[in-house]
This record gives C-alpha cells, sequence and structure tokens, in this order.
C-alpha cells in the first residue's frame, strides 16, 4: 500500500487531530507522552460552578452593565458553600494557567477563556454482609430438625460490584432473592473566565470519544442430598446499560450498550417411585398390626429386610449437582464507532452526561432433604473519554483537548487491575498517538 493511500484510509478513520504526522518515513512516531496532572472536581463544585456561570456570566461574551453583580468564583464558593473552598482555590489556579497548557494553537485571546469542566460520580464504595446461622425452625409440631444457613455478601465501587449469596436447608423449604443497583456517572460542561477571574459568556462544539467496557462473571451452584423429594435452584444475573444523555434531558438519552449475563442452575432428586412407596406403606401397616396385638415376634427378618429395600428404592433419579458459569462483556469504543459532537454554553445549563449503570440480581431457593444453593458474581469496568476539535463562538479562547478516565474492580475478576490499565493506556495511545500512564484508578490530562 502507497504513503499516499495509507494516510486517506487514516484520515477516514481518526479525526485530524488524532493523524500522526510525518511525511518521509513508514514507521509511527512514538506515542506523545502525558502526565496526569489533574483529577476530575467533585460533583458538588461541578453543580456551584454550573450556577456560578449561569447566574453572574453576561448575556454577551464582554460584560455589561445590566449583568449580576460580578464575583470571582472563590468568593461565590465560599458565599454558598465554604467547605469546598480549597478545592475552588485549586480550580482557579488550573484556570488560570490553562492558556499555556495544550495544543499550540490554543493562543490566549482578550475576553473569555474556556475548559471543559468534569466530575465523575459513583455510589459509594460498599460492602454488605448478611450471615444467619443453623437454627431450628420448627414447621411443624415435635420436629426441630429443620434448618438453614443464608449468607450474603456484596461489595461495590461504583459500577463494579462482587457478592455471593449461599444458603443450605435441611428438611423443609426456603428462598431469598438480593438485588442491587451500581452506576459511574461522568459529567461535563463549559466554564470560561475572564482575565480578572470572572465568570464570562462563551460557547464552544467539541467532538466526544468514549471508550467503555464492562465485564462481569457469574456462577451459579445446585446440590441436594438424600432420600426424599428435593431441588435447588440457583439463579444469578448481571445487566449493565451505557446511556449518553444530552443537555435537552433524560428523554433524549442514547443507549450506547445495553446487555446481560444470566446463569441458572436447577439440581434435583426425585423420591417418589410409585412401587416402592407403595411397597413400603404395606410394610409399616404390617408393623402397625403386629404392634397393636403386642406379639413383637412377628417381626420377622424378611419383614425388616423389605422395609430396608423399599426406603432405598425411594431414590429412583438424580438430578445435576453442580455449576454453571458465564463471562460477560460489553464495550463501546468511539475509535470503532465514531465520536459525538457535543456543544457547550458556559450561560445555561449545558451538562453532557455519560452514566454507566449495573445491576445484580441473585435468587436462591431449594427445598426438601439436604438443599444448597450458591451463586457469586464479579463485576470491572473502564471509563475513558477524550475530547478535541473545539470551535469557540468570536473572542473566546478554546479549551484544551482533554482526557480522562476512570476504572475499578472489585477482586480482580473479570479484569485484573493491570488489565484495565492497559485497556485505558491502549484507547488513548490507539486513537490518539499519546503515551499516558493511567497507573491510578482515575486521571485527567490536557494535551
Amino acid at each position: 500500500m502507497s504513503k499516499l493511500l495509507k494516510r486517506t484510509v487514516a484520515s477516514l478513520l481518526l479525526p485530524v487531530s488524532l493523524l500522526v504526522a510525518g511525511c518521509g518515513n513508514d514507521a509511527p512516531d512514538a506515542p506523545a507522552e502525558v502526565k496526569p496532572q489533574q483529577t476530575e472536581v467533585s460533583p458538588e463544585l461541578f453543580d456551584l460552578v454550573a450556577r456560578w456561570s449561569q447566574e453572574t456570566a453576561p448575556s454577551e461574551s464582554r460584560r455589561s452593565a445590566a449583568a449580576v453583580a460580578p464575583v470571582d468564583l472563590v468568593s461565590y464558593v465560599k458565599q454558598h458553600a465554604p467547605q469546598l473552598t480549597t478545592e475552588a482555590e485549586q480550580l482557579r489556579q488550573r484556570m488560570a494557567a490553562a492558556p499555556e497548557q495544550g495544543a499550540d494553537t490554543r493562543t490566549a485571546m482578550s475576553g473569555c477563556t474556556c475548559n471543559v469542566l468534569a466530575a465523575i460520580s459513583a455510589n459509594p464504595s460498599s460492602s454488605t454482609t448478611e450471615n444467619e446461622g443453623f437454627r431450628d425452625m420448627r414447621a411443624w409440631p415435635n420436629r426441630n430438625d429443620v434448618k438453614e444457613e443464608f449468607r450474603w455478601t456484596a461489595t461495590a465501587d461504583g459500577a463494579a460490584h462482587a457478592g455471593s449469596m449461599y444458603r443450605y436447608h435441611y428438611h423443609g423449604e426456603s428462598g431469598h432473592s438480593r438485588d442491587r443497583q451500581h452506576y459511574t456517572r461522568l459529567r461535563t460542561q463549559l466554564t470560561c473566565v475572564d482575565g480578572a477571574g470572572l465568570a464570562c459568556s462563551g460557547s464552544c462544539s467539541a467532538r466526544m470519544y468514549p471508550f467503555v467496557e464492562y465485564g462481569t462473571r457469574v456462577y451459579a451452584y445446585g446440590d441436594t442430598a438424600g432420600v426424599w423429594d428435593k431441588a435447588a435452584h440457583t439463579s444469578v444475573a448481571d445487566g449493565v446499560v451505557l446511556e449518553y444523555t444530552p443537555p435537552n434531558g433524560a428523554a433524549s438519552a442514547q443507549k450506547l450498550f445495553d446487555k446481560l449475563g444470566a446463569v441458572s442452575h436447577y439440581a434435583s432428586q426425585t423420591a417418589f417411585n410409585i412401587e416402592e412407596v407403595a411397597n413400603l406403606v404395606k410394610s409399616a401397616l404390617e408393623i402397625v398390626a403386629i404392634i397393636k396385638t403386642g406379639d413383637y415376634t412377628q417381626i420377622s427378618g424378611d419383614l425388616i429386610s423389605r422395609i430396608i429395600r423399599s426406603f432405598a428404592g425411594l431414590v429412583s433419579r438424580s438430578g445435576t449437582n453442580g455449576s454453571t458459569s458465564q463471562d460477560m462483556y460489553a464495550n463501546y469504543d468511539a475509535a470503532r464507532v465514531g465520536a459525538y459532537t457535543v456543544e457547550y454554553s458556559s450561560t445555561s445549563y449545558q451538562i453532557h452526561t455519560l452514566e454507566l449503570t449495573s445491576h445484580i440480581a441473585v435468587k436462591n431457593r431449594g427445598w426438601g432433604g439436604n438443599n444448597t444453593g450458591t451463586g457469586r458474581f464479579s463485576s470491572s469496568y473502564v471509563m475513558a473519554v477524550a475530547f478535541d476539535s473545539f470551535q469557540c463562538s468570536p473572542g473566546v479562547t478554546p479549551p484544551a483537548r482533554v482526557g480522562l478516565w476512570r476504572y475499578a474492580t472489585v477482586d480482580g475478576t473479570p479484569h485484573p487491575q493491570a488489565t484495565l490499565q492497559q485497556l485505558t493506556q491502549d484507547f488513548f495511545r490507539v486513537a490518539f498517538g499519546l503515551s499516558v500512564n493511567a497507573q491510578g484508578g482515575s486521571g485527567q490530562f490536557t494535551f
């Protein structure tokens, strides 16, 4: 393939800003190394910045006398949420230094300098344990051999979760079910400041490149023992949805993927062989008749042997004691399916949201004999996003290109920590030609 044809094909697959420059050598240049120098802001400060921009920025790109009395970000935060003052000061310093960061074409202009502000929120890391030991459950009078053991554990870190349910029951019926929902949510907005650190009006469009992968491993086990009619049924399902919601609300939300991994295992043993039940009943009636006469010498060895044979013959069919497992993966890669064009304005509530939601459901039921069921689940995810190709209103300094990520696993299954890191680094390297050290579970950088 000629050099010209190679570059033509590449230009169709990647945005112009992502192509590797060079005309005299077919070998690609080494990835440009970038060092994550900041993290996303807290969700609380993110919301406060949006309020500050909407309330204090004028409607034109230059401040007018009709605007609300100007106030800088830190002063506004001190007034409304003083506990966020330190974080607001750090954000102001980053925004003040922004014109010197990023691409060479990002030249500071008089008026507004804009930045993409990102916040990643997730359900708090949590761990739940329920544990019930053996206990008597008098299902009917004069019976105390109905016992149960139940254990449930669940741990979550954002959309990643892991846990198990164990249930054992002896002579009787029991059932349990648990379901949990977890999420990781990325929100972005445009914030613009002038040379005095006051909010100003700016609007920009950009290309958003998401990369999201979710993996889960689900396992179900069922076991029965004993001679009576019995069964154990365990089912585990882990579903995941990735949605992009533009500023005009949930009604226009777009599902980027929606996938379910589920397993179910049923173990049973049917005890009722009709012929053997009849033999056992007949033998038992003979014993009852003998007891009524009081002549125990009539209980012969042959009668006892018939009872034993009938009792053993009750077990006529064994079910499928054992386990079932499945791995499921869902993936969205903008480098493969295309980027989103997003529109921002610093003076209106234009928030772009990318949300990954996982939902685990475990059901465990059994009856008769000794019945045992176990369900286990474990998941992990990575979310990486990059923004480039900014086009802004006149007199506005466009944001620097920005990349950010977050990933998590609870117990290293099905993605080990190192795999999540590598997936993140590969996304920025392949799509943007960048060498990023994504060793931490979250990070952000400009380039």
